[in-house]
């Protein structure tokens, strides 16, 4: 009895290391190769996501160098307007003067011509009536 006990022990053993050999080729060896295989997969998706990101924080880098830049723009520009604004109200102030100047010029030339038309016009008269005036004292 001791001899097959020790048998079959024996063969257990070996249907043992003959199962690991078996499950060693068909299951543990593809199971590990997919594993490594993700692995590899998810390192390399790792690496992508890493370089994305360095994209990324460099297009950011360009955008805020970018929106400095133009806000620097912008600012440069409306002070320029500004400028450009106020030499043309000076500008458009001293036209509105100079003509203002001009049309009290023409209209003070033109009431000082129509004095003179009138002065004209009543001089004879006040002449005559000066010189009924004077007739008159004298015949009293």
């Amino acid at each position: 009895m001791g001899i097959q006990i020790t048998h079959w022990i024996i063969a257990q053993g070996l249907a043992f290391l003959l199962l690991m050999v078996i499950l060693n080729k068909i299951l543990y060896k593809p199971v590990l190769t997919h594993i490594a295989r993700r692995d590899a997969d998810i390192d390399a998706k790792r690496e992508e996501a890493s370089l994305i990101a360095q994209k990324a924080d460099e297009l950011s880098k360009k955008y805020k160098q970018q929106l400095s830049v133009a806000e620097e723009n912008s600012k440069t520009a409306y002070t320029k307007t500004l400028e450009e604004v106020h030499v043309q109200a000076e500008q458009i102030k001293q036209n509105a003067k100079e003509e203002a100047e001009a049309i009290l010029q023409k209209k003070s030339k033109n009431l000082w011509k129509d004095i003179e038309n009138e002065k004209a016009q009543i001089e004879p008269q006040a002449y005559l009536l000066a010189e009924k005036i004077i007739m008159l004292m004298e015949t009293k």
